[in-house]
């Protein structure tokens, strides 16, 4: 079965902020199109078996009624739920946070 994955608001924010920091403050253009590049392709790997990550036990997300699970990628985790068929991913947040 395929999901289909949703990248909130928040997230997708995140996403941009990341890119931009690369960008310019470290003025690496091309580590940032290709850390994002492999970002968003870690997210959509959601799409098959999103049930494979761990669920979040510390912090904003922890809460146990929505069932928050992250998938690290490099430094970040990619922080999402699974509801019905749907993946919805709702922050991207440092790993070491």
């Amino acid at each position: 079965m395929r999901y289909t994955v949703l990248i909130q608001e928040v997230a997708s924010k995140r996403i941009k902020d990341i890119f931009l920091k690369i960008f310019y403050d470290y003025k690496n253009p091309i580590s940032a199109y290709s850390y994002i590049d492999g970002l968003i392709d870690a997210i959509y790997s959601l799409e098959i078996l999103p049930n494979r990550c761990a669920y979040v036990k510390n912090g904003i997300y922890s809460d146990t009624l929505l069932s928050y699970r992250f998938l690290i990628y490099k430094s970040h985790k990619i922080i999402y739920r699974v509801e019905g068929d749907k993946v919805l991913v709702v922050d991207v947040v440092f790993a070491g946070e």
